[in-house]
């Protein structure tokens, strides 16, 4: 499916910043070491703006468990989202 960078009905792909600024928020503290780890072990630095890289990091946080896997849960399914409306989009401009 393609990968569009665009708002879709409203909607935008997630981001590596909005998922650390989500992570942040559910974590209830900073999480600047934590977010660190998870950049480490996604083998990221934090400034990738791709698709692929998104997906390593949601990989990495799902594996992680926890209130971790549930903010990647939420970006999953909302970049999931994101790529199927943006597929609909499409076909409905064709």
């Amino acid at each position: 499916m393609p990968h569009s960078d665009s708002p879709v009905y409203g909607l935008s792909r997630p981001t590596i910043d909005e998922t650390r600024a989500a992570l942040a928020a559910v974590s209830g503290h900073g999480g600047t070491a934590s977010w660190q780890q998870l950049l480490s072990a996604s083998g990221l630095t934090g400034t990738e703006t791709d698709v692929a890289s998104l997906e390593r990091l949601l990989a990495t946080m799902t594996a992680t468990g926890g209130v971790t896997a549930q903010c990647a849960r939420a970006q999953t399914i909302r970049l999931v989202c994101h790529t199927r409306l943006s597929a609909v989009r499409e076909m409905v401009s064709a």
